[in-house]
């Protein structure tokens, strides 16, 4: 199954969190990380993070990296992380999409 990594602006990463809660209320799917970044992070502190929650997912069978708003820092930090064969970034996350990734997903 694929890995989701979210990475989006801090109160966008908590409505999201809180989302995945109300589909799986005993407890985020470990295929899933969300990062909310906060507004005084440094790019690099984001990028470490991220790196972080990537070793974190259980075997790799890829990862797609979503991004709230392209261009701003999340977005960013998340095109510094996307690696040919391995992962893939989509930005303009929204509740659709995100619900769309997680009802198809097998």
């Amino acid at each position: 199954m694929i890995n989701l990594l979210i990475i989006t602006h801090e109160a966008v990463g908590e409505a999201y969190r809180s989302l995945t809660h109300h589909f799986f209320p005993m407890g985020m799917p470990e295929n899933i990380r969300i990062l909310g970044v906060e507004p005084d992070e440094d790019q690099t502190d984001i990028i470490n993070n991220a790196i972080a929650a990537l070793q974190e997912f259980p075997e790799n069978h890829g990862v797609l990296i979503m991004t709230d708003i392209f261009g701003a820092t999340p977005c960013n930090a998340a095109r510094r992380l996307v690696r040919a064969g391995k992962s893939a970034i989509l930005t303009g996350l929204n509740a659709v999409s995100y619900t769309h990734l997680r009802a198809h997903e097998t």
